[in-house]
């Protein structure tokens, strides 16, 4: 955690649900006051993880539906292609250049 007024960082334990591997990306979703976390890496490919910056504990999600990202052969990080999209309630994932845009929105999701 960044303390502005001191200018000093802190590392925040988080508990609850493992955190995706190297290579993940991280976006924060006002909506909800969550944090999303999500990896491309091998079975971690259905799991997006929200983080409560109040508590910080970690919950897993596991979506339905096609595994995102690119093959173990040719695995290179989600970084900075996952994104909280504000406009349409959904999280995005991209992991190619040439490859397919993701769209995830829980059930249950709508802007309030």
């Amino acid at each position: 955690l960044l303390n502005t007024a001191t200018n000093t960082m802190t590392l925040q334990a988080v508990t609850g649900a493992t955190l995706p591997g190297g290579g993940c990306g991280l976006d924060y979703d006002p909506v909800r006051d969550v944090f999303w976390a999500y990896t491309d890496v091998a079975a971690d490919r259905r799991k997006v993880i929200s983080i409560n910056p109040s508590t910080w504990v970690a919950t897993e999600l596991s979506p339905a539906g096609a595994t995102i990202g690119a093959t173990d052969g040719d695995y290179r990080g989600i970084y900075g292609r996952f994104a909280y999209c504000a406009d349409y309630d959904v999280l995005l994932a991209v992991n190619s250049v040439t490859g397919s845009v993701y769209i995830y929105k829980p059930t249950g999701w709508s802007l309030t």
